[in-house]
């Protein structure tokens, strides 16, 4: 009896189990490949979600979810316990300054467990962190030259070619390609 609320984002698991991330009573909830409700976890409000905005399941089995309006990625188990938190929950890094965060909207993990994050409303950048949450690099600007973003909205990673990130630049209409250490593509 549960319904949708503004749906954010969906995700999906090894097993094919599918992951709504919406901005209801019950922001993350999972259903089987054919639809039959598994389990719901998190709440509005702390210490979960302000205003849910990207989620995807890595190839490390957790879930990780941005929340672009507490300007934080948080990682989590399948069944919702906390892990960790890139971020402070309410501080954004001022507007087009390039740190991180100001309204991120989406997190994606490579191969080696390595956390990409598009930094795209406030920001025009990619952040790249350890495994353990510590920025290695950023890249981007604002732009709409190779490279350069105009919102850039969700990352993705293709583990078959390489650890390519894809990156859906929003409002150049485009999805840009680079190299896992940032190299356009």
């Amino acid at each position: 009896g549960w319904t949708f609320v503004e749906v954010a984002d969906v995700g999906f698991d090894g097993d094919d189990n599918v992951y709504v991330f919406c901005r209801g009573t019950h922001p993350v909830m999972i259903f089987d490949r054919e639809g039959r409700f598994l389990d719901a976890w998190g709440q509005m409000g702390a210490p979960y979600f302000t205003f849910p905005h990207g989620l995807s399941v890595g190839i490390d089995g957790f879930v990780y979810t941005a929340d672009s309006r507490d300007h934080t990625v948080r990682k989590w188990t399948k069944d919702g316990k906390h892990v960790l938190t890139l971020g402070t929950p309410h501080q954004n890094a001022p507007l087009s300054t390039g740190q991180p965060f100001n309204r991120p909207s989406h997190a994606t993990v490579a191969s080696n467990g390595v956390i990409y994050v598009s930094d795209g409303h406030g920001n025009a950048r990619i952040h790249c962190f350890s495994p353990e949450g510590a920025l290695k690099f950023s890249w981007g600007s604002r732009g709409h030259g190779p490279g350069e973003f105009d919102t850039v909205h969700s990352v993705f990673i293709d583990h078959d070619d390489g650890d390519t990130l894809y990156a859906a630049d929003r409002f150049n209409d485009r999805v840009q390609f680079f190299r896992p250490d940032g190299t356009y593509l």
